[in-house]
């Protein structure tokens, strides 16, 4: 597999520092490239936006470490 991109190294550490990440649906490509690692895992749900300028539903992502279990 080719190297992490910059924004998959971002989000990944995020993660490890965070243990659950929430993030929009922009992110969808570099959240899923890190669950083909097997790096992550997530949870997806289209909910509605809480925009002004943008009222519609989005996509938004929970990441989390990959666990043992």
């Amino acid at each position: 597999m080719p190297p992490l991109t910059e924004t998959q190294q971002q989000l990944l550490q995020r993660v490890e520092r965070e243990g659950a990440v929430a993030v929009t649906g922009r992110f969808r490509k570099t959240v899923e490239g890190l669950v083909r690692r097997g790096l992550v895992k997530y949870e997806v749900a289209h909910v509605l936006s809480e925009s002004e300028k943008a009222p519609g539903y989005i996509y938004r992502f929970t990441v989390q470490r990959m666990t043992d279990n």
